[in-house]
């Protein structure tokens, strides 16, 4: 009977499955050694996964701080258009005095001697009146306002003006407003300034609001 041989063994092959000692693909044992040994290497922490779960978190965090950003930047924006004729009718650090100076005092005035000049006869501290955050906001709002084509034009004589709001203390660290509340209108201007403006649908709420806080505040002497 003849026999067949069997092809010879693969150079470096030592049995299925395993590599010989002289070299070839290392066996799955030998694979599994390795990687055991990796994760012994590798304190058995493990991997941070490779996907983008953290770019996209990246993104999401810019994108709200932009939104943020420019939701900001649209109030300033509509901040500065609504008070933006006030600001040039009054001056910046007038109207600075006018929304945050702490000390506000309400003078009774007439006409004093010489030409278009007021004395105070009255002097009241309306500084912690009611209702006074939201005159201050008003007195810087444009829309409630008259607006003539000339603030400059037409001045009021001085038996004209009614009271006045000084806001900041007197002299020159401090800036006054005169009105007249006269009924069919009324008037504002800055004491030093040029011009008036009309009282506009500040005028009712106004004369209101004066009415109730000398009502409530003290007077604190006569006038200047």
């Amino acid at each position: 009977m003849s026999t067949v041989p069997l092809p010879p063994d693969p150079p470096g092959a030592d049995g299925a499955g395993r590599a010989s000692p002289g070299g070839g693909q290392p066996s799955s044992r030998a694979s599994s050694d390795a990687g055991g040994r990796a994760l012994r290497n590798s304190g058995g922490r493990a991997l941070p996964d490779a996907g983008g779960g953290g770019v996209a978190g990246h993104w999401l965090v810019a994108f709200l701080v932009g939104l943020g950003l420019a939701a900001a930047a649209t109030g300033i924006w509509f901040q500065r258009h609504q008070t933006r004729r006030c600001l040039a009718f009054y001056g910046p650090e007038a109207a600075r005095r006018i929304t945050l100076t702490p000390q506000v005092a309400l003078l009774r005035v007439r006409p004093a001697a010489g030409p278009r000049r007021l004395e105070a006869t009255e002097r009241i501290d309306v500084s912690r009146a009611p209702g006074l955050v939201h005159l201050r906001r008003g007195l810087v709002e444009d829309a409630n306002f008259s607006w003539p084509d000339d603030p400059a034009a037409a001045p009021l004589a001085a038996d004209a003006w009614d009271v006045a709001l000084e806001f900041g203390g007197q002299g020159d660290g401090g800036t006054t407003l005169v009105i007249d509340l006269d009924g069919e209108g009324g008037s504002l201007a800055v004491v030093g300034g040029p011009g008036r403006i009309g009282l506009g649908r500040l005028g009712p709420g106004l004369a209101t609001w004066i009415r109730t806080a000398t009502g409530t505040a003290t007077a604190v002497g006569p006038g200047r």
